[in-house]
């Protein structure tokens, strides 16, 4: 099997030489492309269409959420992991809304790294244990977080939930199920009813909250 193709975005020449390093030591993954602010790294992904994006949050001339958002709309089955050195769960919170698939604080291990680029890979999420806890705390007692059970949803709508919860967006959810992007919106506007949710992160809060998104 071909290795995984990555482009990495950080304005720090240490943190990418050290990651450079770490993926040379490994056969599942090849840095195909670096960055050092957030357009330039738009303009590497439109190049050089990777699998997957390591994406700094916070760079020079376009901030990692803009970055993510922009390459969620641009390439919808990309798998971006956010680089941080923060763990506040804002900032954890703003990354996963614009789409990323991971969250990685920047004080973890290479081992963690490659784990969360095989957990992407494999068409999972993935959130550093320093900030797990503290985000799912969050969720929990958040009063948007749904009053219902996913046991009140369809066959069909379960999986609209868990697919909306990681991050894919309605024309891909319909390509993978082999439905239409409007029957995806119908079964959406179905499981925000059934559920009293009312947005894509209440859903993502549910799904996190009931299990049906593995981290």
């Amino acid at each position: 099997m071909k290795p995984a193709r990555i482009v990495l975005a950080d304005d720090h020449p240490l943190i990418r030489e050290a990651i450079r390093s770490l993926l040379t030591g490994t056969s599942e993954f090849t840095l195909v492309g670096e960055a050092a602010d957030g357009k330039e790294c738009l303009a590497r992904v439109r190049e050089l269409r990777p699998e997957i994006v390591l994406v700094d949050i916070a760079m020079p001339k376009m901030s990692g959420e803009h970055v993510t958002a922009d390459l969620r709309r641009l390439f919808p089955d990309l798998k971006i992991i956010a680089l941080s050195g923060y763990t506040d769960r804002q900032f954890v919170r703003a990354m996963v809304k614009a789409g990323a698939n991971a969250y990685v604080v920047k004080s973890a291990s290479g081992r963690e790294l490659i784990h969360a680029l095989r957990a992407v890979a494999g068409g999972n999420s993935y959130l550093s244990p320093e900030i797990t806890s503290a985000v799912m705390s969050d969720w929990d007692t958040s009063p948007s977080a749904g009053r219902g059970s996913p046991e009140a949803l369809g066959k069909r709508e379960r999986e609209v939930l868990q697919l909306v919860a990681e991050g894919h967006r309605t024309a891909n959810i319909a390509a993978k199920m082999g439905i239409t992007a409007a029957t995806v919106e119908s079964h959406r506007r179905n499981i925000m009813r059934k559920l009293k949710l009312h947005s894509v992160a209440d859903l993502t809060r549910f799904a996190l909250r009931h299990g049906m998104v593995r981290l």
